[in-house]
């Protein structure tokens, strides 16, 4: 890790915001680029691909994008630079804790907030439901990217 640089994990709707233009694509755009060129160390679970790769894939049932779109989308998000943590059952459980204690309908959010605590990373969501119950429980460190 670059000396001084505090972590980010990421989840998987700035992932696809950086390939398809939604609400907050150019600042996440921005926030992203920053950290790759500083070398701020970006981590994931797993299932960030999964996710990626869904919402893709809805786009182009949708009409929003094409095949070719979403196959060279994926390609570049996966070139983006982010440490994959593979899944384990101590993740498992801290996920299945936190979502518990925000109760959330399921662990999906919980597991990138356990990737992050893990890591000592900020958690950077573009859904401010989430943030609004982490900072209500006393979790500082997860960010909703319309915030400034």
């Amino acid at each position: 890790m670059a000396q001084g640089l505090t972590p980010v994990t990421i989840d998987a709707s700035l992932g696809v915001a950086l390939a398809v233009p939604v609400k907050h694509s150019e600042r996440i755009t921005d926030r992203v680029l920053d950290w790759v060129q500083r070398g701020v160390p970006i981590y994931v679970p797993d299932l960030w691909e999964y996710e990626v790769a869904s919402a893709l894939r809805r786009g182009v049932r949708r009409g929003l994008l094409s095949d070719e779109w979403a196959a060279a989308a994926l390609a570049e998000l996966l070139e983006i630079g982010v440490t994959r943590i593979a899944p384990e059952e101590a993740l498992h459980r801290e996920a299945l804790r936190l979502a518990a204690l925000l109760n959330l309908e399921s662990a999906d959010d919980a597991h990138y907030m356990a990737v992050a605590l893990r890591h000592g990373a900020r958690f950077w969501t573009t859904n401010p439901a989430l943030a609004q119950a982490a900072h209500a429980k006393g979790i500082t460190w997860v960010s909703w990217i319309g915030e400034e």
